[in-house]
């Protein structure tokens, strides 16, 4: 049996694939075409759903990564330290802290404030010491003390009981051993450093001077005139509050302090050898030669010949003696002139 189906207009049963009702003589196409455009319809918008999915996951993906990235931009990003610009420039020899300081912050320490102040305006001075020969650049908010009464050193002072101070010695092997590995090992602050390393011809200690007070040594080796070389020392000093704030001049001191020898010594004794003049002991000796003529030459000539001859003649008599010989001592010789010759070898008389 065929299928059938209703006719939408007039109820009756009809063939499933007719195109027009028998009955009330309506055209079926249209509807069929309607039903037709509803499931293309359908199906497109289900499809559409499905294909616009993927796009809309990867645009909820692309804001988040758009908002992590305006996140991460205007937070601070952490970078490696960078070198410190400590007296890169003659007249800016401290940078400022990239830190502010707020001074009206009931926390922070106005010493601190003052002593970063004073070295970020400073500039570079140059101590040279006269006995030694080595010099040392500072900042000039260190003020300058008196040197030593010999002669070795000075010391530099800034406020809040900082201060360091330079010096030389020289290097004697009974005070300070054979070589500077033995001073470094035998120095008396080596008990209370808490840092110490020795290379080449310098060494470093640093550690608590006391319960408040921090200290920082570094000894080199200088080669001067003298035939051991000096030890110049670079001594620092300061409460331990202070240690932050000091971190750029003791680096900069670590590094850069190898004094070399400037003194006049050398220089002096240089321009003595160049100075000195050399005197040729003939120079002013004056010698007349008076000329000869061909006669007295020739007269000179025969009297050399003359006592040449004559000395032979005398020579040989003396050497002949008699044909018998001479007997001495024991012993024959042929004259006696070899009888001398062996008294003498013999140490006879």
């Amino acid at each position: 049996m065929a299928d059938t189906k209703r006719c939408p207009y007039c109820g009756e049963e009809i063939l499933a694939n007719a195109k027009k009702c028998k009955h009330c003589k309506e055209w079926l196409e249209d509807r069929h075409v309607n039903n037709m455009s509803e499931n293309v319809t359908s199906q497109m918008q289900t499809k559409s759903k499905k294909d616009y999915w993927p796009y809309v996951v990867g645009g909820l993906i692309v804001v988040c990564i758009i908002a992590c990235i305006a996140f991460y931009k205007d937070s601070p990003a952490p970078t490696e330290e960078q070198p410190s610009t400590f007296f890169n420039n003659l007249s800016t020899p401290f940078e400022s802290k990239e830190e502010e300081v707020d001074e009206n912050d009931d926390g922070v320490d106005e010493d601190i404030v003052d002593v970063q102040c004073l070295l970020a305006n400073s500039n570079y001075v140059k101590y040279t010491n006269a006995r030694f020969g080595f010099s040392i650049i500072y900042p000039d908010c260190f003020e300058m003390g008196e040197e030593s009464q010999n002669g070795d050193g000075c010391e530099f002072f800034l406020k809040h009981n900082i201060s360091f101070s330079v010096y030389g010695c020289y290097n004697d092997e009974l005070f300070y051993g054979e070589d500077i590995k033995d001073y470094y090992l035998k120095d008396e602050d080596m008990a209370k450093s808490s840092y110490h390393i020795q290379i080449d011809n310098w060494f470093v200690m640093s550690g608590n001077f006391d319960e408040e007070n921090i200290f920082y040594k570094k000894v080199v080796l200088m080669k001067d005139y003298t035939d051991r070389g000096s030890y110049v020392t670079f001594y620092l000093h300061f409460p331990k509050k202070f240690n932050k704030v000091l971190d750029d001049f003791i680096n900069y001191e670590a590094k850069n302090f190898n004094p070399k020898y400037e003194g006049k010594h050398n220089q002096e004794y240089s321009q003595n050898i160049q100075n000195i003049e050399i005197v040729d002991p003939l120079k002013e000796l004056q010698i007349q030669v008076q000329p000869q003529s061909n006669e007295d030459i020739e007269n000179n000539n025969r009297t050399l010949l003359g006592l040449m001859l004559a000395a032979a003649v005398l020579n040989q008599g003396f050497r002949s003696g008699d044909n018998n010989g001479v007997d001495y001592n024991g012993l024959h010789f042929n004259n006696e002139a070899d009888v001398e010759d062996y008294k003498n070898a013999q140490g006879l008389k």
